[in-house]
């Protein structure tokens, strides 16, 4: 926790970017950043596709209170096929 100032200086002490390119919004003031690779996993590198085979869900707090983030499949993927999802209209629009 702490102010966003100690969270800043800590990524800068352990070298981590604040791009801003793993922000995932689960709700109107609630933001997961997935840039730090000790807290992140592959999900991060999961992409945006036209005909998505995954589906995102967020709660603003599971059963230990912090915001959690899923995907489920929307049908049988194939071994080795890439796993999109599509990452709506918001993000396609300039702000």
């Amino acid at each position: 926790a702490g102010t966003d100032e100690e969270w800043l200086a800590r990524c800068r002490r352990r070298g981590v970017t604040q791009t801003g390119s793993y922000v995932f919004k689960i709700d109107e003031d609630l933001y997961i950043d997935s840039e730090d690779p000790c807290t992140a996993n592959f999900t991060r590198f999961l992409n945006h596709g036209a005909s998505p085979n995954l589906r995102v869900k967020s709660l603003r707090a599971g059963r230990d209170g912090k915001p959690r983030v899923w995907f489920q499949a929307l049908r049988d993927v194939e071994p080795g096929e890439e796993l999109v999802w599509d990452y709506g209209e918001s993000y396609w629009s300039e702000s």
